[in-house]
């Protein structure tokens, strides 16, 4: 069963024009690109990775986090 990613679909035209290996990474780019960090110091003064599909805090950024644990985080986000 697929799940619901907010993300739209790529054209299959579009699609086509990228070699097979390089498919995954530009649908992972795409994903990628719709998480942003942000800091708003008059709400709060927390660094937070916000989906940028459907505005939702998806997590704190904290002090220590690594790459790895933001990166599946995000991977982890349904809207």
């Amino acid at each position: 069963m697929a799940r619901k990613t907010g993300l739209e679909a790529m054209e299959p035209s579009k699609m086509a024009a990228v070699p097979k290996m390089d498919r995954v990474s530009v649908t992972f780019a795409l994903m990628l690109d719709s998480f942003v960090i942000e800091c708003n110091e008059t709400t709060s003064p927390d660094v937070m990775l916000t989906c940028s599909l459907c505005t939702e805090h998806v997590c704190t950024v904290e002090e220590g986090d690594s790459l790895r644990v933001l990166l599946n985080t995000a991977l982890a986000h349904t809207c």
